[in-house]
């Protein structure tokens, strides 16, 4: 009797662990893919402020580039 007792302890045992192991492997899988997530979408935050800093660079140079136009044509007229 007590040798059945001790094969089924151990068979919950086992079991127990085995549900440790997996729930570790799930909480591990649900970590890595919230991180990804989230660096994802830090990474799409990044990228536009990257692309709104071109755009505001782009558009000062040719705002310079139009003054610089327009002075040259002016000095041209003068002359």
């Amino acid at each position: 009797m007590a040798t059945v007792r001790q094969e089924m302890q151990a068979e919950m045992s086992r079991k127990l662990q085995e549900e440790r192991e997996q729930m570790a492997a799930e909480l591990k899988s649900n970590m890595e893919q919230e991180l990804q997530k989230k660096l994802e979408e830090k990474l799409e935050h990044v990228n536009v402020e990257v692309d709104n800093q071109i755009s505001v660079e782009v558009a000062k140079r040719i705002q310079e580039q139009r003054v610089s136009i327009m002075t040259g044509m002016q000095h041209g007229q003068g002359s």
